[in-house]
This record gives structure tokens, C-alpha cells and sequence, in this order.
């Protein structure tokens, strides 16, 4: 593994903002045990290797080491008990301050989270060869049903310094296009009312293809590749991620073609990211930045 170029450390090494690798999927609904076991079973498969400790996303809980005896009692009680009380969701990572790998899922309560979108998110190291993520994305949009995703390159912001975080993440965002800025705690509010915007991988569930035929037959057209699978649609903007450097006049490619023809998918409000920088107005500004803001 090579150095990481944007990555900034706080003086004990703990990553204040980091490049990393994500894809999200933004669901209808919270996973039921069914659906997170098909999750967890495909990660597992694939990546099981990394998993050295879990912790479920309800307030107030640790993380636990992932031994032989806590995975059998995570895949039979932990799972099968999911959305009965107080735990909603799990994540799943290799406990590294850096470069570090995760698979979290987490549903929104239908009552008093009301508005509030499901997800499942999977983070790698910044330096993951990208077409393992394309190939990944393809399986679970081939698995379950899903509002939209996003899969690329993103900046991983810090909850133990989140004022500062946010700071940097703003003043590299500026620059950056092709790397995207994620405040997943925010976005969760409205990521049922549109798609935050594009992405390297952008993923549009059934909702979408219904509602938006021919603005999503024109993303078609202009990306770089595409492929429908049960449950929707990935949009490969480009052949390999770009983090599109603005200071360098870099052009916008296939992420500014593809993002006009999803313009009308869009949300047309966001609370601001946080910060000092973030407003509103300045993040809805951020994710409209391939079509003119």
C-alpha cells in the first residue's frame, strides 16, 4: 500500500480527514434480518478476511472482537434478532485508524425516524483497485432493492474532530471534484427526496427508472458504461475514477455529461454538511458543482 496523498493525522496519527474508497446504497426500507444476512454472507464471502471486530449501531454500544465464538452468536442471535429492540444495524471492520476496511448497515425507524433513510455502506482502503467496488456494487443491486448509491473515491471525516474535519474537507473538495464530500449523518434526512448528485458509480434503483425514463435513458447514453440488474441500474461514469484536480483546469468529462442528464433526479434542498464552511447553501452548491452549481 502506498502513501496516502490526502490524508491529514491529528498529533496521536488518528486521520482528522482521509481519502478513502466507498460505496453506499440508500434503501427503502430498513434491512430486515433476511436482507442483512444476504449482506453480511455476500461480505463475508468476499472480504470476511478483514473483519476483526463488530459493533451494532445503536447509541451507547462498543465494538467487540470478532472471534469464532462472537460470529456464531452474531449470525445466529445477534442477526435473526435485528430490528426487535434497541439494534437496528451492525458494522463489521478491521479496527484500523487508517486505510480501513468496513461493511456497516443501518435501518431508519418507519415512526419516529420518519424521513430518515436505511443504508448499507461498505469503506476500503483510498488505493482499492476500483473494479472490485463495480463488481461489488453489481452483486448487491442484483440482491436487494434500493433507492440510489453512489461508489467512488470520498473524504472520510472524523467524529472526534468533526469541526476540523469538515474545514479541510471543504477547502479539498474545492479542488477536488472527482472526490467526493459525505456527511452520510445528514444526507440520511434527504436522501429519499432526490440523488445527492454523481458519482464515479451512480446507482438508480427501480424508484427512479419509473418515475425519470428519459433523463435516465440520456445518462445512458453518455456514460462510459452501464448494466441493469434486478433491483436497478449502475452508471459507470468514466473507465476509472478521476479526482478531477480544478487548480490543474482538469475537464469534467463524463461525471459533468452524466450529471446534466440526472439533473431533474436531484434533490433541490440539503441541510448544510457542518462546519464553518458548509452552509446549506454552500453544500446544495458543492453537489451541483458538475452542472454549474
Amino acid at each position: 500500500m502506498t502513501n496516502n496523498p490526502l490524508c491529514l493525522l491529528d498529533d496521536r496519527g488518528r486521520p482528522i480527514v482521509e481519502l478513502k474508497t466507498r460505496l453506499v446504497l440508500w434503501l427503502e426500507g430498513p434491512p430486515s434480518p433476511r436482507m442483512a444476512r444476504d449482506l453480511y454472507d455476500l461480505y463475508m464471502q468476499r472480504f470476511g478476511s478483514h473483519v476483526r471486530m463488530y459493533c451494532s449501531t445503536a447509541p451507547g454500544s462498543g465494538p467487540r472482537q470478532w472471534t469464532p465464538g462472537t460470529r456464531h452468536s452474531f449470525e445466529n442471535q445477534d442477526l435473526p434478532k435485528l430490528r426487535r429492540f434497541t439494534t437496528w444495524g451492525y458494522g463489521l471492520s478491521d479496527g484500523q485508524e487508517t486505510d480501513s476496511w468496513l461493511f456497516m448497515f443501518h435501518g431508519a425507524r418507519p415512526h419516529s425516524e420518519k424521513g430518515r433513510a436505511s443504508f448499507c455502506r461498505f469503506d476500503f482502503p483510498w488505493d482499492v483497485d476500483p473494479m472490485l467496488v463495480h463488481e461489488l456494487a453489481l452483486e448487491v443491486i442484483g440482491m436487494i432493492p434500493f433507492r440510489s448509491g453512489s461508489g467512488g473515491p470520498f473524504f472520510q471525516i472524523s467524529a472526534t474532530s468533526l469541526a476540523v474535519s469538515l474545514d479541510r474537507m471543504y477547502a479539498w473538495a474545492r479542488r477536488y471534484w472527482g472526490i467526493d464530500a459525505q456527511n452520510l449523518d445528514v444526507t440520511m434526512w434527504h436522501a429519499l427526496e432526490g440523488i445527492t448528485g454523481v458519482s464515479w458509480l451512480t446507482l438508480l434503483g427501480g424508484y427512479y427508472l419509473e418515475r425519470f425514463p428519459e433523463a435516465v435513458e440520456e445518462a445512458q447514453a453518455v456514460a462510459f458504461a452501464w448494466q441493469r440488474k434486478q433491483h436497478g441500474l449502475l452508471l459507470r461514469v468514466e473507465e476509472r475514477p478521476r479526482i478531477i484536480d480544478r487548480n490543474r483546469n482538469e475537464p469534467l468529462g463524463g461525471y459533468g455529461a452524466v450529471a446534466r442528464a440526472l439533473l431533474p433526479l436531484q434533490v433541490r434542498s440539503h441541510e448544510g454538511f457542518g462546519g464553518e464552511k458548509w452552509t446549506a447553501d454552500e453544500t446544495l452548491r458543492y453537489l451541483r458543482r458538475f452542472t454549474g452549481g
